[in-house]
């Protein structure tokens, strides 16, 4: 692997020491990894992740995506967590240049070719914003660590490159599962890598067989509608399922129907309910007197829905996880 790395001004040194210290753990006598899970739905924890099943990771993510000897890799991830971390190794066991630039919100895309790159969907959007040619330029781009919202969906229909969401968590070691969004309509699809299959449980989450894992079986708490064993639907959370009237209610799914009307950061969570047992609500990062307005709209769109949102709380600032995703919690 060689290392390239961008101007001096542009580059986070925490990054850069990081990065040694991963070489040197993944080239050290230790058989696994250490690696942080997202915190996205509570506090991160440490997961120890075997070599040889990063290895067959690092291998099919450079076959599946036909990524050559040679190519230029970006990192422009923390190296914190997982998916920072794979981009260094892939470079490593396929034999890549690995650009480093910092991971901001608006990480600095170097001029040139570079073949393969992965960024979280906030990342994504605003470098379509800001630096959209650069973007552009990129051959292969895999977006995780959160859902593609409806309107970064439309933004990257816009874009020439092939552009992957992907899913994943850190116990798979990134992604197992993808949906070229070129090839998509507004329902996104998940495809799995070959040698993955699906089943759902009891509860209706997702459950995930990987040959290059060692054939070892996962569970998660995703709730999806599965196809077939080979592709599905994210559906939510089961831990964020809101059960109100006694319909089960997908925050996610409302949030993709309230993008339409709010353009600024918000989410759904709900609250105990005397009548309801639970009841949806809307929590949006602004100033409520900006808002007038787009919730008439929003109630308009509603109706008498059992699942609308029944009170709106308005806050300056929301707190987010290192991807970019809003940490939803109901708070007074």
């Amino acid at each position: 692997m060689k290392i390239n790395s961008l101007d001096i001004t542009d580059f986070d040194f925490k990054n850069n020491e990081e990065l040694a210290t991963l070489i040197q753990e993944w080239l050290g006598n230790s058989s696994f990894i250490k690696a942080k899970s997202s915190g996205s739905t509570g506090e991160p924890k440490t997961i120890e992740l075997p070599k040889h099943l990063i290895l067959n990771s690092a291998k099919l993510t450079s076959s599946f995506f036909e990524i050559p000897v040679g190519a230029y890799a970006l990192l422009a991830l923390p190296l914190s967590f997982i998916a920072g971390k794979m981009m260094v190794i892939r470079s490593l066991v396929n034999d890549w240049n690995l650009i480093l630039t910092d991971s901001s919100a608006n990480p600095h895309l170097p001029e040139g070719n570079i073949h393969f790159a992965a960024f979280t969907p906030l990342q994504a959007d605003i470098l379509i914003e800001t630096q959209f040619e650069k973007f552009n330029q990129i051959g292969t781009v895999i977006l995780g660590g959160g859902v593609i919202s409806t309107s970064l969906f439309h933004k990257l229909k816009k874009c020439r490159n092939r552009i992957f969401a992907t899913y994943g968590m850190t116990e798979t070691i990134t992604h197992v599962a993808v949906c070229e969004l070129m090839m998509q309509e507004q329902d996104q699809v998940f495809e799995a890598l070959p040698g993955v299959e699906f089943f759902i449980d009891e509860r209706g989450c997702l459950c995930i067989q990987a040959a290059h894992l060692d054939g070892g079986m996962f569970v998660t708490n995703d709730l999806v509608d599965l196809l077939d064993k080979t592709h599905f639907k994210f559906l939510g959370r089961i831990d964020n399922v809101i059960n109100s009237a006694g319909l089960k209610i997908f925050p996610e799914k409302l949030e993709r129907e309230i993008e339409e009307y709010l353009d600024c950061p918000f989410y759904v969570t709900s609250v105990e309910d005397e009548l309801l047992g639970q009841k949806v609500v809307l929590f949006i990062q602004g100033e409520e007197k900006l808002f007038s307005g787009k919730l008439e709209n929003l109630n308009s769109y509603f109706g008498n829905r059992i699942d609308r949102p029944r009170a709106y709380f308005f806050r300056q600032n929301f707190n987010y996880t290192h991807t970019g995703k809003v940490i939803k919690k109901y708070f007074e």
